[in-house]
């Protein structure tokens, strides 16, 4: 009777301190996550009694604040930050922590300290507003090489391969757009991203005109290319090339505006300022082959649909030109910024 009631008030105990450890995890991730880590907990068998012992909630509280300006702000939760699971492996591994302490006699400043540079490394694992604009400019590419490789292969004609290329260029320009917005709610809770989200903004204008250029070729392609003779398609080829080398020479100047700062080599400095000024020459080529484009519209194509969807073709093309340029000027503001210029 002795060791069953010794067996049933340390049931007791026990249940107590978890509904504990769970309630203090509530600041960190939601029910469900919290019963998760206590479970991988007991599962591993480091349990939540250290972890309540060498300070429990205020492990946590006390790495967050030194985290660094704008990590975090009052009232953020941990899952909010860095992701459910994250989060949840991140409480694990403190208790893992604070259970070795416990059992090796080490002092609970130890696990503070621990606690706060396991926290750092998983604040910088984060997603980077770089890797949100390298991720933004890839829709980009791939919007312009669909365009640039129909008309140079002359799928313009081809209603399948038109229609699919579409589809495509419609999921690619809102995966885009839910980037945008991530980067909009970045900013809302860090400063630091509003530079970035406006960036974004302007990019996303890109993979718009460009996803409406692909949606423009479905209609051309419904027997719409009357007079789309060798001149028609070559100038409309060109143009949608042009786009194509200004993104790429776009991606070029934000993969070397990543690394830019106040210690940069005069080679990255030169390297970058020569990708955006590509851009703008790419532009202004644009601006030249839309005109261009008009002549070989008018003399060369009667009719009137056919006319009025080239000419939107070409307008479209120019446009993605327009804003990838005020992307770049964009762009030029961040890296000038982050360089201490």
């Amino acid at each position: 009777l002795a060791q069953t009631l010794t067996e049933l008030g340390a049931r007791i105990v026990f249940l107590i301190d978890w509904n504990r450890a769970r309630k203090r995890l509530l600041n960190f991730v939601s029910k469900e996550g919290a019963v998760a880590v206590l479970t991988a907990a007991a599962q591993a068998e480091v349990g939540h009694m250290a972890w309540l012992k060498a300070g429990g909630e205020q492990l946590i509280f006390t790495a967050m604040q030194g985290a660094g300006v704008g990590a975090f702000r009052i009232g953020d939760r941990l899952d909010d930050v860095l992701g459910d699971a994250p989060a949840q492996n991140l409480l694990l591994e403190v208790m893992r922590l604070a259970t070795q302490a416990l059992l090796r006699g080490q002092p609970t400043a130890l696990v503070a300290d621990e606690t706060r540079l396991l926290l750092a490394r998983q604040v910088q694992r984060r997603t980077t507003e770089f890797d949100l604009l390298d991720e933004h400019a890839a829709y980009c590419h791939a919007l312009a090489q669909g365009v640039s490789d129909a008309l140079a292969h002359g799928h313009d004609g081809l209603r399948d391969a038109a229609q699919e290329l579409a589809a495509r260029a419609k999921a690619w320009e809102r995966r885009a757009d839910h980037l945008v917005m991530q980067a909009r709610d970045e900013a809302e809770r860090l400063p630091r991203w509003q530079p970035i989200a406006r960036l974004l903004a302007q990019s996303d204008d890109v993979a718009d005109a460009l996803e409406e250029a692909a949606f423009l070729m479905t209609l051309i392609a419904d027997h719409h290319q009357h007079g789309w003779n060798h001149e028609v398609r070559q100038i409309l080829s060109r143009l949608a090339q042009t786009v194509l080398q200004a993104v790429q020479d776009h991606i070029r100047a934000l993969s070397i505006a990543r690394t830019l700062g106040s210690d940069s080599e005069l080679t990255d400095n030169d390297a970058f300022l020569g990708a955006t000024w590509a851009v703008l020459r790419a532009e202004r080529q644009c601006d030249e082959l839309l005109r261009h484009a008009r002549r070989i519209l008018l003399q060369e194509i009667d009719d009137a649909p056919s006319l009025m969807l080239a000419n939107d073709l070409a307008q479209t093309l120019e446009l993605a030109s327009d804003r990838l340029l005020s992307a770049g000027y964009g762009l030029r503001d961040v890296a000038f910024n982050q360089a201490g210029a």
